[in-house]
């Protein structure tokens, strides 16, 4: 078996390790850009949940103010039903912006906020009687 001198097995050695090298950098930061869209999604999705998490905090609090209404029937119940209410759209047009990208989502939320307006003009007939 033929011998090679040691500068060639010292520059292919060289030359190994630094393609090794190469793919293992190519590969960690594949990873890093594919972590960082990932948090990205995730912080998105988190956004999402918090606000749908506001709109039914917003239903609840109408509820009630109506339930206030019907019970005390004090005016003041109202004043807080109302701003309930107009805060409920923002909240829904806020997160329908936030997920133009998605025609899923788009139609969720197109049920979403019909039921939303059920319940609000359930809500309304109720403060009317």
């Amino acid at each position: 078996m033929k011998k090679f001198p040691f500068r060639l097995r010292l520059v292919v050695g060289f030359s190994l390790t630094l393609v090794i090298l190469i793919l293992i950098n190519v590969v960690s930061l594949r990873t890093a850009n594919s972590l960082a869209e990932n948090s990205l999604w995730i912080e998105r999705s988190q956004e999402g949940l918090l606000k749908l998490q506001r709109i039914i905090s917003l239903i609840v609090s109408a509820e009630s103010e109506t339930r206030g209404y019907v019970i005390t029937g004090r005016e003041n119940y109202l004043h807080v039903y109302q701003t309930a209410q107009e805060t409920l759209q923002t909240a829904i047009q806020d997160l329908r912006s936030r997920s133009l990208a998605n025609p899923r989502q788009q139609e969720q939320l197109d049920d979403l906020d019909q039921l939303i307006r059920q319940r609000l003009e359930l809500l309304e007939r109720t403060n009317e009687l």
